[in-house]
């Protein structure tokens, strides 16, 4: 029978060939079905996603529109029946956007109805249906309703809101809108243009709103729609695979379908293909086995012949003959070259085992360029196994040119110390250290290259985190530097303030006869004020003063300052501005509010050359995992609070917005500009928690969105028992001791502390404050000295008077946090600690409080 070698390999080639190919198909048609059924369902799945973003789109511009409508001042105005052509007027505006428009009394009787742009007098009351009483009950809301027309199958959808008195105690009035779902219809898409599926649409009460067969317009589904899966004719329409999805307003479904006709013609082309292919493949297959059998004999026979020429020495191996007369002498001489070889077995393994215990890699190179040989380490680096990396190009995973200007180089000299990147067989660049010796025989003569791979990316790690550290020391020390300017700069402003404010107290409480000196001196006091609370806000930003913050509404913080703006922005710019007043509540000091839009409106006003506008916006948004513009991203979920300030100025360098917060960082001119004010504003809005977003495109303006996170008013404890400063603020006589550096300051608190009924004795200089103290230590009731003082610190004096008197109240005034002052608590010889710039009736209270009550500190 078949007991040649010929004969037996002729027939496993064809075996194995007519095997391998009833597999192939076998898994080529599995794969095909699986595989074509996910596309398909993936495609569906796309193809209802995107429909549902249509639909939403849809009745979002349609209800942006009703709310447009209601909320304008032509609507607003609406009260008589003769206004009714005018209120046409103002609805033809939006007849392409609605096939009727009607203007609605709160008793549910239509006044005024326009259809396809003229008024109609058929009118109705609407007060009974379901649809009037939800939008009764949640005015500003837009509410949907789906009516389907059993005589031509058409279907309309009814939108209605309603609008609330500014009180909103009473309904003013409603709008209606209708609109077909033809229109809709036409709106939506297919997410493949090539994708012949079908679209259909059930509304609340699983009735069909949309069918291609608009027979089945109307009628109730009462199977219940998984996500995706094959329906059945009764069911759909059709037979065929089908994906739904649930929409939340209106509350309908969307079904996308595929019928089974278009599905099933893949696999039937299939079929056809695979009768052909397999009958070529059983032709194909006979000439093959003949022909390699023929093949493969040829080198065993070499083969034999050639070991049998190699072998002699002592046999160590032997290996059993397979019984198959043309492979015995193979086995024969191998036999005979195992034993010449095997005293070189040793040596080779142990080699190997050294060379794959190296850290770095080890590789050989041949003369043309190809890899001969490699280590463990070399395979692991690569990503590659021994069998594919061997007589593989070197130039397939190194790239760098000098390494091939060596490699055809006469001399023979060591390469060394190349760091460059290596590319693995995974596509992936690693940075690597190479050096490259010259393989030599016995006679000297170059055999080829051996070459040190180590890899060097913790190495590069290592660089680039010492660099991002080195950066963020340089931004720290930038704002160190910023901090120190401010806090020097509001050590002197707050005296110079704290000089204005009290002698402006004093001649406000003489004017009182002249009221323009009055309003003056009100003006003056008030511009104090603010500028006291800049100087908070450069302590804040320097890191030496803290916010006082509590939950506060946004609009009318913003609304103020908006009305400051407008005096210092140039008339050429248009400011325009659309300020929810139900905006979220935030936890924030106004302030902060008012010198982040401050500074983002005055960026804005620089950024407008000629005539422009800047647009401020404040309103609500819910960033979620539905949140669908692409900038919000990297915003965690949550409610925020939103202020956006655009303007249509010359907008920022791509290259330029990465460094718009740095401090000190500026493109503007000389005198436009210090770079402190987007840093300013960076460090406010992330001290409160919240994010800044920027957009913006040379010569096409720039766009802030900044997010501050929603609080609850009720979930911040409000502050417990404040006290009246206007409750005690006369003296008995009481002997005061006030020191302060700045004569103008101890001139007017001497003043204003005397015509309040105490005795003052005054001084700039804390070393004759001591002197006179020291002389009578008990004819004073109370000290009150300034902390920053030459030659001798408030502190130091303190100190010294108490080594006298230590029952002596004494009051500190600083500027200054007392953390920053190295009191981490207020000292046993200091009962209060007063900030600059203070008035004198917060000077007086506290000192009637702290000789009231001694005892206490704070």
């Amino acid at each position: 029978m078949l007991t040649s070698l010929r004969s037996k390999l002729a027939l496993s080639h064809l075996v194995v060939i007519l095997l391998t190919a009833g597999v192939l198909v076998f898994i080529s048609f599995s794969l095909l079905v699986g595989l074509h059924k996910r596309e398909t369902f993936a495609l569906l799945e796309r193809s209802v996603t995107s429909n549902s973003l249509q639909v939403r789109q849809f009745f979002n511009n349609k209800s942006f529109l009703l709310q447009t409508i209601i909320t304008s001042n032509e609507v607003a105005s609406y009260t008589k029946k003769y206004q009714d052509i005018a209120l046409i007027s103002y609805f033809k505006q939006f007849q392409d956007a609605f096939d009727t428009l009607s203007y609605i009394s709160p008793n549910g009787q239509e006044e005024v109805l326009m259809t396809m742009g003229s008024m109609t007098n058929e009118l109705t009351n609407i007060s009974n249906t379901p649809l009037f009483k939800k939008a009764i009950a949640e005015p500003g809301t837009v509410f949907y309703e789906t009516t389907i027309d059993s005589t031509n199958s058409s279907v309309k959808v009814d939108l209605l809101i309603a609008l609330n008195s500014y009180w909103g105690d009473k309904t003013v009035c409603l709008i209606r809108g209708t609109t077909s779902a033809l229109e809709l219809e036409q709106s939506l898409t297919s997410f493949a243009e090539d994708l012949t599926d079908l679209l259909m649409v059930t509304d609340e009460n699983q009735k069909i709103i949309l069918h291609p067969n608009k027979q089945l317009i109307g009628k109730t589904i009462t199977t219940p729609f998984h996500e995706f899966g094959f329906g059945r004719r009764e069911e759909l329409g059709t037979k065929g695979l089908y994906a739904t999805m649930q929409l939340a307003t209106p509350n309908w479904r969307l079904i996308r379908i595929i019928p089974y006709e278009t599905y099933s013609a893949v696999y039937k082309e299939f079929a056809k293909q695979v009768v052909l292919t397999l009958s070529l493949i059983l032709a194909v297959g006979i000439i093959i086995s003949i022909y390699s059998t023929k093949k493969i004999l040829a080198p065993i026979n070499r083969l034999t012949t050639a070991l049998s020429n190699v072998s002699s020495s002592k046999k160590t191996i032997t290996i059993e003959k397979y019984g198959i007369k043309e492979l015995d002498g193979t086995v024969d001489s191998f036999n005979k070259m195992v034993q010449k070889l095997a005293s070189t077995t040793f040596s080779k393994e142990y080699l190997d085992n050294i060379l794959n215990s190296l850290q770095e890699g080890l590789f050989v190179v041949s003369l043309d360029g190809t890899i001969e040989a490699a280590n463990q380490r070399t395979l692991d680096l690569l990503e590659i196994s021994e069998e594919d990396l061997l007589d593989q190009p070197a130039s397939r995973f190194i790239t760098a040119e000098q390494v091939y200007t060596f490699f055809r180089s006469i001399k023979q000299v060591e390469f060394g110390g190349l760091e460059t990147t290596v590319t693995t067989a995974k596509e992936k660049s690693v940075p690597v250290q190479l050096t490259i010796s010259v393989l030599l025989d016995d006679d000297g003569d170059k055999l080829g290259f051996v070459c040190l791979i180590l890899d060097i990316s913790h190495k590069r790690k290592i660089e680039s985190e010492k660099e991002q550290l080195r950066y963020q020391l340089h931004q720290a020390q930038r704002l160190e530097t910023v901090g120190t300017l401010a806090s020097g700069i509001a050590h002197d402003f707050n005296n110079i303030l704290t000089v204005i404010i009290g002698f402006s107290q004093l001649l406000k409480e003489k004017v009182t006869e002249d009221p323009t000196g009055k309003n003056a001196l009100e003006q003056i006091l008030t511009a104090s004020y603010r500028a006291r609370d800049l100087v908070k806000q450069l302590l804040a930003f320097s890191r030496q003063e803290e916010h006082k913050k509590t939950v506060i509404t946004l609009h009318p913080v913003i609304n103020e300052t908006l009305k400051m703006l407008r005096a210092s922005i140039p008339s050429h710019i248009k400011i325009e501005q659309n300020i929810s007043p139900d905006a979220y509540t935030v936890f924030t000091d106004p302030t902060q509010i008012q010198q982040v839009l401050m500074n983002l409106c005055t960026n804005a006003s620089h950024a407008i050359k000629e005539s422009g506008i800047i647009s401020v916006y404040l309103g609500n948004i819910q960033v979620n995992e539905n949140t669908i513009q692409p900038y919000y991203e990297e915003i965690p979920s949550g409610d925020y609070a939103e202020i956006v300030v655009s303007d249509d100025g010359h907008g920022i360098k791509e290259h330029d917005i990465d460094n718009i917060f740095d401090p000190f960082f500026t493109t503007k001119d000389v005198d436009e500009g210090t770079g402190l004010g987007l840093a300013v504003v960076h460090g406010i809005v992330t001290n409160l928690k919240g994010h800044i977003l920027v957009q913006s495109k040379e010569n096409h303006g720039t766009t802030f969105r900044i997010l501050l996170p929603h609080t609850d008013a009720n979930a911040i404890l409000p502050s417990q028992g404040s006290t009246n400063q206007g409750e005690l603020l006369a003296g008995k006589g009481e002997h005061i001791l006030f020191v302060d550096d700045q004569q103008s300051l101890t001139d007017l608190f001497q003043n204003s502390l005397q015509l309040r009924g105490y005795k003052v004795t005054a001084t700039t200089s804390p070393e004759k404050a001591f002197t006179l103290f020291r002389e009578d230590p008990f004819s004073f009731d109370i000290v009150v000295t300034d902390f920053a003082m030459p030659k001798i610190k408030g502190d130091d004096l303190v100190n010294k008077i108490h080594k006298l008197r230590g029952d002596l109240p004494i009051i500190l005034c600083t500027e200054y946090h007392t953390k920053l002052l190295g009191m981490d608590e207020i000292s046993a010889g200091v009962q209060r600690v007063i900030k600059k710039p203070y008035t004198v009736n917060e000077l007086i209270y506290n000192i009637v409080h702290v000789l009231h009550n001694p005892q206490v500190n704070g």
